[in-house]
């Protein structure tokens, strides 16, 4: 009998996300303004520029400060295994069979 309460309490317990600690994505997801509004929730972005000449010059210091923490991620070593794990891409370049 002690069993079964045992059990209903387990399955009233609601379960809660796990936390992200990292965002990883395709070029095509590349947005300043979402990429602000991410890393303020203090998820870490590894998402490509499409942009490789981007003119940071001409944004604002914080979304200057953004862009750089997002490229300086996706260029560590950390960044590119993220995105080839992402991509399903081996590190000798040759694409992951998932069967």
């Amino acid at each position: 009998m002690e069993a079964i309460g045992e059990d209903a309490r387990a399955h009233q317990e609601k379960p809660y996300p796990a936390a992200v600690a990292t965002l990883t994505a395709d070029k095509g997801y590349y947005r300043v303004e979402e990429l602000e509004a991410i890393q303020a929730g203090g998820i870490k972005t590894v998402i490509s520029d499409p942009i490789r000449n981007r003119r940071r010059d001409k944004l604002a210091s914080a979304q200057r400060a953004v862009v750089g923490k997002a490229q300086r991620s996706a260029q560590s070593n950390y960044g590119k295994a993220l995105l080839r794990k992402r991509a399903g891409v081996s590190k000798e370049g040759k694409r992951n069979s998932r069967a």
